[in-house]
């Protein structure tokens, strides 16, 4: 298990930056964001206390692989503190296979931030859309265009 310091966690970023895209298993992730889909109290992804409802309904939650990279796609009704960073962290765990897809309803289920994956450095974390005079709806997600940028990864070499 990974600690929470911050040394245990950037080795395992590193780690996540260093593994290959063809060494991540983008299916159990894929298969994994699935689950987090739908309306359920998210207070073990969540960073600090204080909110009178964890409550929230994530209606994206997409995995993108693309030029030797990952990107997550999430959409909801709302955020926790740190939500979308540690859902990358516990998406991660489960590509690196420290974490099976199917323990992610357990978790939600524990309401134990110990058990959900390490908060993600915001690096890369990009706010692409806030929406409050509409209702939600697959049509207008489709809409929305997502603009992913796809950094060089450390070591690698322009072709």
């Amino acid at each position: 298990t990974f600690g929470r310091s911050q040394g245990s966690l950037l080795e395992f970023c590193s780690l996540a930056v260093q593994t290959a895209v063809e060494r991540l298993d983008i299916a159990a992730m894929q298969e994994a964001a699935k689950l987090l889909m739908g309306t359920h109290d998210f207070a073990a992804f969540q960073s600090s206390r204080g909110r009178q409802s964890t409550v929230r309904t994530l209606l994206r939650c997409e995995i993108l692989v693309a030029e030797g990279a990952v990107a997550l796609v999430m959409e909801a009704d709302g955020f926790l503190m740190h939500m979308c960073r540690i859902l990358a962290g516990t998406l991660l765990q489960v590509g690196s296979g420290l974490l099976e897809p199917g323990a992610l309803p357990s978790v939600i289920e524990s309401r134990d931030r110990a058990r959900a994956g390490p908060t993600l450095p915001a690096a890369g974390l990009c706010l692409e859309h806030v929406e409050h005079a509409n209702a939600w709806s697959h049509a207008r997600s489709r809409e929305l265009p997502v603009t992913v940028t796809w950094p060089a990864l450390p070591g690698a070499t322009a072709s």
